[in-house]
């Protein structure tokens, strides 16, 4: 019985408690829950045995670590780009099918914007490979920078073509500005050992759904817009549909114009009269605001209001509108009508209301 119990206390016990510990042992993470090594037991062989198996379970931990990183390594050069760390065409193009599949859930338009660095082959030629990469870690730094959010993703297609995608727009015209955006972008100068090197590039966009409904034919589609519009020049966008592409161009034209119509003035008022039916009487007028154009003659408010309001300068034009009558109050005859008038832009939380009791109708 006494051997029994020394038996028990000296091996059975502490083997028992090192099943326990070699139970809770994690395959996958060997070496965060190493063997307990029992009381008294350090120098003897079950104390050699825990601390060699112990050993053995921090060798085995460091070589699946090793293996892990080896494998997430091989993973992020398939799936990006190794010089800017953009996404690589493949894991692009999983992107852009998950993009288009949001879009055309909720009924949105979504551009892809393929673009390509004007004779980026001889700046390689006349600076060095060395510059040429810089540059186009420089590139997809400010392309990041600009275009940050989710509302874009950002890759790289190969050699000096990048791509952008832009989710959730209304139409072109958002497209257009974004377009604008990234020329201007790219084409600041940079500086790379004292060189200072001024680049521009040039722009295919494609639509979904208008220009196409699959990712792969969505992005050939812009890559032979760019393509395209390569041998027409540099520094310039291009639409895949040349109706959509001609909008946009006299839109982009007109939203020129009209920032300098104001100061230039080219707006004038007419006034509409209002006539009470019994009495005859003109009791009132509606303020009609025309743009007389230098080149194109009268432009039609339904051409340039909604240009105005998508670029806000509706405020400015709606105060213009407000000051006229008030430089024209003076004391008229004894028929000279009262006008009000009421101007609210609640796209931009502008509201402003003005009456007078006597104005003169010209």
């Amino acid at each position: 019985m006494v051997l029994f119990v020394v038996f028990h206390l000296l091996l059975t016990r502490p083997l028992l408690r090192i099943v326990r510990s070699v139970k809770q042992v994690n395959p996958d993470h060997p070496d965060d829950n190493l063997i307990h090594l029992p009381h008294g037991h350090q120098k003897d062989e079950l104390g050699l045995w825990v601390n060699a198996t112990n050993n053995l379970l921090v060798a085995i931990g460091d070589s699946q670590t090793r293996h892990r990183e080896a494998e997430d390594r091989v993973t992020r050069l398939s799936r990006y780009d190794q010089l800017t760390g953009l996404p690589s065409r493949d894991t692009f193009m999983e992107l852009l099918q998950a993009d288009i599949a949001d879009a055309s859930e909720d009924n949105l338009v979504l551009s892809l914007i393929c673009c390509g660095i004007d004779d980026f082959k001889s700046i390689n030629e006349q600076c060095g490979f060395r510059t040429g990469d810089m540059i186009l870690q420089t590139v997809a730094d400010r392309l990041t920078q600009k275009l940050g959010g989710t509302r874009f993703t950002i890759a790289r297609l190969g050699s000096d073509q990048f791509v952008v995608v832009e989710k959730g727009l209304r139409d072109g015209f958002q497209a257009a500005d974004t377009a604008d955006r990234i020329l201007a972008t790219l084409s600041s100068p940079m500086i790379f050992d004292d060189q200072t090197i001024t680049m521009t590039a040039t722009l295919g966009i494609a639509l979904f759904p208008g220009d196409a409904s699959q990712a792969d034919r969505l992005l050939q589609n812009a890559e032979q817009t760019m393509a395209l519009a390569k041998e027409g020049g540099h520094n310039y966008f291009q639409f895949y549909v040349a109706s959509v592409d001609q909008e946009i161009r006299e839109r982009k034209q007109l939203e020129k114009d009209l920032s300098i119509a104001l100061h230039n003035q080219q707006f004038h008022l007419v006034y509409q009269p209002q006539i009470n039916l019994e009495t005859h009487r003109i009791i009132g007028a509606e303020a009609l605001i025309r743009w007389e154009h230098p080149e194109k003659g009268l432009v039609p408010p339904d051409h340039f209001i909604p240009v105005a309001e998508m670029n806000g300068s509706i405020v400015e034009i709606g105060q213009w509108v407000l000051d006229q009558p008030a430089g024209r109050r003076r004391a008229g005859p004894a028929t000279a009508c009262p006008c009000a008038l009421r101007s609210t832009f609640q796209r931009y939380n502008y509201v402003r209301t003005t009456s007078w009791t006597r104005f003169w109708i010209p």
